[in-house]
């Protein structure tokens, strides 16, 4: 066996990508680093040696034994300061393979918004509506990896199958991996959600969709994202 190269998950936050990491960590020829999220590629200008420097964050690392590194950092789909992520990661040798997790952004909205208000950051009255529609543009974001040369490198998933069937969803990412499948002793749901209720009204329905819309039919379009026709956001509302 030989070392071939990064895997590392983008994404989305709140999509289950503390469980997903439980999982691969799992996995003999995968080897996680000295936490969840390293969040490396954050800033543009790296200095010489990025590939060192990222290596030096997964201290077990084995490149005998191990086909991949795992990282799983959901900010690297984020906008604003992470948006050299893509064109980072693009600079390292060998294999990347980016797995990103889609959630139903209305979903993903509400336990965005119980995430920050268990964190004391957020209110139910008050939370940041740019920002979590941001987060939720999935298509945008892959436009960015698009235009690093990484749209071949990225495998698409669906959060509802994970929740519905984890191992065959870890099945999935074996196989983009090009590994042997290997079942999982476990698979605890981890990082769940802390606050109950919900906090989307009915209110804000119509106008996170109109927000989103365009968003989806990208997604669906453009990149082919089947799913994403049952989050009923694609076409416009009936009258």
């Amino acid at each position: 066996m030989r070392f071939e190269g990064y895997a590392i998950i983008i994404g989305a936050m709140k999509s289950g990508t503390t469980t997903l990491h439980h999982i691969l960590n799992q996995h003999p020829e995968i080897v996680g680093g000295v936490r969840k999220e390293l969040n490396f590629f954050r800033r543009g200008n790296r200095p010489e040696g990025i590939v060192a420097a990222y290596e030096s964050l997964f201290p077990r690392l084995d490149k005998t034994r191990h086909a991949y590194t795992l990282d799983s950092s959901p900010n690297y789909t984020k906008p604003g300061i992470w948006r050299f992520a893509p064109s980072l990661i693009a600079q390292l040798p060998g294999r990347k393979r980016l797995i990103y997790i889609l959630r139903n952004p209305l979903e993903r909205i509400d336990s965005h918004i119980a995430h920050n208000i268990a964190q004391g950051r957020w209110t139910a009255d008050n939370w940041r509506l740019n920002h979590v529609v941001n987060v939720s543009a999935y298509s945008r974001q892959l436009a960015k990896f698009e235009s690093a040369g990484l749209l071949d490198d990225i495998l698409l998933l669906d959060f509802a199958d994970l929740t519905a069937d984890p191992v065959g969803f870890a099945y999935r990412v074996h196989d983009f991996l090009g590994l042997q499948r290997v079942r999982p002793r476990s698979v605890e749901r981890r990082n769940v959600r802390k606050v109950n209720g919900r906090f989307l009204r009915p209110d804000h329905l119509p106008r996170l969709r109109q927000l989103l819309q365009r968003d989806v039919q990208t997604l669906i379009t453009r990149y082919g994202f089947e799913p994403a026709r049952s989050w009923g956001i694609h076409e416009p509302a009936p009258e």
